[in-house]
């Protein structure tokens, strides 16, 4: 009886420590940590809990194991985005009959990432029916051109990067200064209507389970730092060339939730699908999606009707939908 008493506390003194390492880590997201705040806070949860129920079925003491039970609950609920988080909105969402009131028609913008480069990808924004398009890994310029004109014919422009591209049903203004890997252009729609719009893909984090490698922990966290010096930027660059009342500023953030990177986006901006996000936000992977990590911000002034993903067939990605309207 004494050995199995043992074992079980050396199980809950296992899942203890763990959940204080992990609320550590998570609480306050210092690159050195970043092996283990890339992946989703839930999931070093499931060993733990697991544990925990193996000690709970050797001996009788409901209430310790309870206890720590209770303990990850709550470290799931506070730190990880599903599944409440990923429904969450500040604002519900415009009624159809709501947005007839405003003077203003809403505004569909789409963000997709497509999929290194791929056509297909890129080509399944059409059906989404936007008036602004984000996309990231695009394809060659070609491709991107003959897209604008068939979504939206005579009237549609865009500027194609590096990395991004922006395509909207208006003129398409680009705004030099920015980093190679992002994409800037002011657009004008018919009825004067005038948005500052930034896409970009931010560098891909690098998923390890080799935590016991510290070249594991070195590339991590230096896969980190680079992500955030990308973000600063484009953030600085953006703030330097202010010139227009209304921003949206969408992509790849390449970022877990709650990563510090998000720390550098000042409180004038907005999370589109916390303000008006409805269903399941993740974006990555397409099929089983477990990572929102595409992201559209927008500036005051501007209401969120309605954010939304949509599964997609090409990418590796979802759409990410959001309706706006100027105020």
């Amino acid at each position: 009886m004494k050995k199995w008493a043992w074992i079980e506390m050396v199980i809950a003194s296992l899942s203890v420590f763990l959940m204080g390492f992990c609320i550590f880590c998570y609480g306050f997201r210092m690159d050195s940590v970043a092996a283990v705040t890339v992946f989703p806070p839930w999931l070093w949860a499931v060993p733990a809990i697991f544990l925990t129920w193996v000690g709970f079925r050797i001996r009788n003491k409901k209430r310790l194991h309870s206890l720590i039970a209770s303990g990850w609950f709550v470290f799931i609920f506070v730190f990880s985005e599903t599944p409440y988080r990923y429904s969450q909105r500040s604002n519900p969402p415009y009624k159809s009959t709501d947005i007839g009131s405003h003077s203003k028609k809403p505004l569909r913008i789409v963000s997709l990432n497509c999929s290194g480069g791929s056509k297909d990808a890129a080509r399944e924004v059409i059906s989404l029916k936007p008036d602004v398009v984000l996309l990231q890994e695009v394809p060659e310029e070609t491709i991107i051109l003959n897209l604008t004109k068939e979504i939206f014919g005579d009237k549609g422009n865009f500027v194609r990067g590096e990395e991004s591209s922006i395509l909207a049903s208006g003129s398409v203004t680009p705004i030099p200064g920015m980093p190679w890997f992002s994409t800037r252009a002011k657009v004008r729609f018919s009825d004067g209507i005038e948005l500052d719009v930034t896409t970009f893909r931010l560098k891909a984090p690098i998923v390890r389970a080799d935590l016991w490698n510290p070249e594991c922990w070195r590339v991590q966290k230096e896969n980190r730092i680079a992500r955030y010096k990308q973000l600063k930027k484009i953030m600085d660059s953006i703030e330097k060339g202010m010139n227009t009342r209304y921003f949206i500023m969408g992509g790849d953030f390449n970022a877990p939730a709650g990563d510090a990177v998000f720390k550098l986006i000042g409180t004038e901006w907005r999370d589109a699908f916390e303000e008006g996000g409805i269903g399941w936000g993740a974006t990555m992977p397409n099929d089983s999606p477990l990572f929102r990590i595409d992201r559209v911000f927008k500036s005051t002034g501007i209401r969120v009707a309605q954010a939304r993903t949509k599964r997609t067939k090409h990418s590796d990605h979802r759409a990410l939908l959001v309706d706006i309207i100027v105020e």
